[in-house]
């Protein structure tokens, strides 16, 4: 008699317990039964802990539930990352704005620099501005002696890569630090720019080189007014 196990069935929710972010319940069917039962919960807190709950404690040395368990920690850990765009998202619809982001924004990594390519669109009364990480960029990463160089990147198709400079700099503080000691060194940059659908050569370039700060709902409602009083249709 034998079992296997899914991790399809998940809950995102303020009121659970844990104060949970998201809960994925591992399920478990044995062969001859039509109806599954949950072997074990797994929960993403709103503090970034992971908790793994078990149910059915006697399949806790089932290699099939530890290695689904394994697998939807790991995916969790991986989420942990990410900036938690729920009230983001709640905030531009309360301004009558749709934001649809394109692309994971990580809590530590919010500089246009880790970013390449189209982010997020922003739609309002038909109309779509979208914004752009855009430029090349293109440096090296230098030893603490900066008598070496550990890293160097190359980056003219808005693709976001950094080789492996991510492994020595782990967030914007890291970033930041790197860029004031010169060790560091940026030939090239990005930047953050707004786009209208149809706008020609038109747009916008953002002030900010913080993604989430480009996304402030009342800046991007002065934008829809700068991209409509120049005329141009952001469509």
């Amino acid at each position: 008699m034998g079992w296997y196990f899914e991790n399809n069935y998940v809950v995102e929710d303020d009121h659970m317990e844990y104060d949970a972010r998201k809960v994925v319940y591992i399920d478990g069917y044995e062969d001859d039964k039509d109806e599954g039962e949950v072997v074990a919960t797994v929960t993403l807190t709103k503090h970034d802990d992971i908790v793994v709950d078990w149910h059915l404690n006697y399949l806790r040395m089932n290699d099939g539930a530890l290695e689904i368990i394994k697998e939807t920690v790991a995916n969790l850990r991986k989420e942990a990352l990410m900036y938690d765009t729920r009230a983001l998202e709640e905030s531009f619809s309360a301004h009558g704005m749709t934001l649809t982001l394109l692309q994971p924004i990580l809590k530590e990594k919010r500089d246009v620099f880790w970013y390449g390519g189209e982010l997020a669109t922003v739609e309002k009364d038909g109309e779509t501005l979208y914004l752009y990480a855009n430029g090349d960029v293109i440096g090296s990463l230098l030893t603490n002696d900066r008598t070496d160089v550990l890293d160097s990147f190359k980056d003219k198709g808005n693709n976001a890569y950094r080789h492996d400079v991510d492994q020595y700099l782990k967030n914007d503080d890291d970033l930041k630090a790197a860029l004031l000691t010169d060790r560091l060194v940026l030939e090239n940059n990005n930047w953050l720019e707004w786009f209208g659908n149809d706008c020609g050569y038109y747009s916008i370039v953002d002030d900010s080189d913080d993604v989430i700060d480009a996304l402030e709902p009342s800046g991007v409602l002065e934008l829809f007014k700068e991209f409509e009083e120049r005329g141009i249709p952001a469509l």
